[in-house]
């Protein structure tokens, strides 16, 4: 139910409520993780994270965390920011300089990054090249961006919330997979699985598992969590499994049509989701299997 979700969301976000000796080793595991990240990005980027967190509204969501967790939380969260806004002060000019303009196109909606970025090296590659046609490629290049961006969300089959009615009966397709951490599983994902249980003959819920990552709560734990969700839905044509390596290997392990995967809205998610879908589409042919299509879901916005 919904206190069972908020408590594994706090059991997730408690390592932040510790004390600090215990959450500066925290603290290098997380550098650690980043460590190809360039210094002044990280530490630019992640005290900013921290401190709109520690000024912002409740970090855990039910009453027994705040309580006994929320104050040193937020005393960790602006420690931290202050270290690492000390650390990014001591880098140089010229890093402190990229890494704040860097910063502020990522801000930008994501369709207007990926033109920027792609605009700028084709054209610092054509210009290099062939530097008296630089207008023209400067041009070009940012036509061709635009198109391949406005190609890249509108290609796959993206289905939009509300969800369509259900499939007459008997004419459900075949098997489906969809893949997330489910970290906790939440009604948002029950709303996309009920939809993609009436709609296809059998679905797959995959719970994907990061091998060098550490969980705070076991994916064992939120695949019994889901199961029980399930149960109490009467929803019993969904599959619920745990998988540590490439989803579309599992895909094609239960012979899937298709791989969903669950995002806000297009906007949001949209470039990020493209680009892992091409990932996966250029590991299929480079292992030499036929492409199982990507399609995405829009999450219910209230869930």
């Amino acid at each position: 139910d919904e206190t069972d979700c908020k408590l594994f969301m706090d059991f997730d976000m408690a390592v932040l409520g510790r004390p600090w000796p215990a959450y500066e080793e925290y603290v290098r595991q997380i550098r650690q993780e980043y460590i190809h990240v360039p210094l002044a990005i990280f530490c630019k980027a992640r005290s900013g994270f921290l401190k709109a967190t520690a000024a912002g509204p409740p970090i855990f969501a039910t009453e027994h965390f705040r309580k006994t967790r929320e104050r040193q939380a937020r005393e960790n969260l602006a420690k931290e920011a202050a270290g690492l806004q000390s650390n990014f002060q001591q880098c140089d000019l010229i890093l402190r300089l990229g890494a704040t303009a860097l910063l502020a196109v990522k801000s930008l909606p994501k369709r207007t990054e990926f033109c920027i970025w792609g605009s700028a090296s084709t054209v610092v590659a054509l210009i290099a090249i062939f530097p008296r046609f630089a207008g023209g490629f400067a041009m070009a290049a940012t036509a061709g961006a635009t198109l391949y961006t406005m190609a890249m969300v509108v290609v796959s089959r993206y289905t939009r919330w509300p969800y369509p009615p259900a499939a007459p009966e008997g004419t459900a397709e075949g098997i489906v997979v969809l893949a997330g951490s489910f970290n906790p599983p939440h009604l948002g994902h029950l709303e996309m699985l009920r939809y993609l249980s009436r709609a296809h003959r059998s679905v797959h819920a995959v719970i994907g598992v990061n091998p060098t990552k550490a969980y705070a709560v076991s994916p064992y734990v939120r695949q019994e969590l889901l199961r029980a969700m399930l149960r109490e839905l009467g929803i019993n044509n969904v599959v619920v499994t745990i998988h540590r390596s490439y989803i579309w290997k599992y895909a094609h392990s239960v012979g899937a049509s298709a791989m969903y995967r669950g995002i806000r809205s297009v906007r949001q998610d949209g470039l990020a989701e493209k680009f892992l879908e091409i990932q996966n589409s250029i590991g299929q042919r480079f292992f030499g299997f036929p492409v199982v299509p990507t399609r995405y879901l829009q999450a219910a916005p209230s869930l």
